[in-house]
């Protein structure tokens, strides 16, 4: 009787330690399936960001391909456009008097 019990508690140790293993490695996938998705999600962030300065900027460098304002002008107007849609990202949207 007594190797009898022996062998239940080694059997229940190992199927105990078996499910255990097999959470921590359900775990592991589940948490690298987030990380994956947030990455998309980051990429997917920073591409709508790049095509929004993109479209904005676009207007100013037609302006200086034309010829109709300078390079340090383009500059400039960008430098500033971007510095408001910055400020205005970060910090909310704030009203200009």
């Amino acid at each position: 009787m007594h190797k009898n019990r022996s062998f239940v508690f080694k059997a229940f140790a190992f199927l105990l330690l078996l499910l255990m293993l097999f959470q921590i490695y359900y775990v592991k996938i589940l948490t690298d399936k987030f990380y994956y998705q947030v990455e998309i999600q980051r990429k997917n962030e920073l591409k709508q960001k790049i095509d929004m300065v993109y479209n904005a900027i676009s207007p100013i460098l037609q302006l200086k391909r034309q010829g109709k304002i300078t390079k340090k002008e383009a500059i400039e107007r960008i430098a500033d456009l971007v510095r408001r849609m910055t400020y205005d990202d970060e910090y909310s949207k704030i009203i200009f008097l």
